[in-house]
């Protein structure tokens, strides 16, 4: 049985490099655990203003400016290991 969990970290802008350089180490050390399928660290890059842009497929807007955080996604799929 396989469960996927996302976990969402805001970082204040002057601390990314240092956050960045601890999830990669994290997710090096995840990656090996056993049942872990896959994982990804991602940036938040772009928002979506309003329901119309999905509907009509538009693409997201690019961030312009950081106001308060940087915004991270972590993706991580795994399966139960069952003896």
């Amino acid at each position: 049985m396989s469960f996927s969990e996302i976990s969402i970290y805001q970082v204040k802008p002057d601390k990314t490099n240092e956050f960045e350089a601890i999830m990669k180490d994290a997710v090096q050390m995840m990656k090996v655990i056993d049942g872990c399928q896959s994982l990804r660290l991602i940036q938040r890059t772009h928002y979506i203003k309003d329901m119309k842009t999905i509907k009509d497929g538009l693409q997201p807007d690019k961030l312009t400016r950081i106001v308060k955080c940087v915004r991270y996604a972590l993706y991580r799929t795994a399966r139960y290991l069952t003896e």
